[in-house]
């Protein structure tokens, strides 16, 4: 602990832990802040002896988070890729509908694991092109919602592009509001209506995390 209190490793640990992306970049810029605040907080009569234990004190603090970080980054990173390369088999594999929704247990990990994953690789990646698929590939997953079940759930409403169910001589007008009256008709465009919202609210906060990640790995890169 320092001359003056301050239990530094503590504090720096903490906000290591509290990281939302906790890889290198993002850890850097929080020692860079770290030090500016300790900066900010000195007495202006502070003496040279006291001004140089402190930041002693929080550089060897920083230095010994970095290391136990620095061990655990690569089995982090070693399974986000396995984890990226897991989703972008599914995807090839995986035929889907632009106009449908599906149950997000179909993934090949919890979404949340890859979206995470995802934001990790975006800071890490020097690839811009790779960069790029990551970005799409999380957009893509607001399709996949929890609770849609083992079937695809059309999004609200009727697909008139197809044939009328019937005999060839059914009137398809008549056949079509009998289909849209029914009550498991509307049933299932109230219920695909709700995970439409579901699936905006989603994709909008995985557009602003994606987002975020790209900026913080353009300033970790200077750009």
């Amino acid at each position: 602990m320092s001359r003056a209190g301050h239990d530094y490793r503590s504090l720096i640990a903490r906000a290591v832990d509290g990281l939302h992306i906790n890889v290198r970049e993002t850890r850097l810029a929080l020692y860079e802040r770290a030090r500016k605040a300790q900066l900010g907080s000195f007495e202006p009569t502070i003496s040279d002896v006291d001004f140089r234990r402190e930041r002693m004190a929080l550089e060897n603090a920083i230095r010994s988070i970095e290391i136990e970080a620095v061990a655990s980054d690569d089995k982090q990173a070693n399974s986000d890729r396995k984890i990226v390369s897991d989703y972008a088999t599914f995807l090839e594999k995986t035929e889907t509908r632009q106009d449908c929704f599906y149950d997000a247990s179909a993934l090949p990990h919890p979404k949340e694991t890859i979206i995470a994953a995802i934001e990790r690789e975006i800071i890490r990646s020097p690839r811009e092109e790779y960069v790029d698929w990551l970005r799409n590939g999380a957009v893509f997953m607001w399709s996949y919602l929890e609770g849609v079940g083992p079937y695809p759930m059309p999004f609200p409403g009727v697909d008139t592009s197809q044939p009328p169910r019937g005999s060839a001589s059914a009137d398809p007008h008549v056949e079509l509001r009998q289909i849209i009256a029914s009550t498991e008709f509307q049933r299932d465009v109230e219920r695909s209506a709700n995970f439409l919202t579901i699936a905006e609210e989603e994709s909008n906060e995985v557009e602003r995390r994606i987002a975020a990640a790209i900026s913080i790995r353009r300033a970790a890169r200077g750009e």
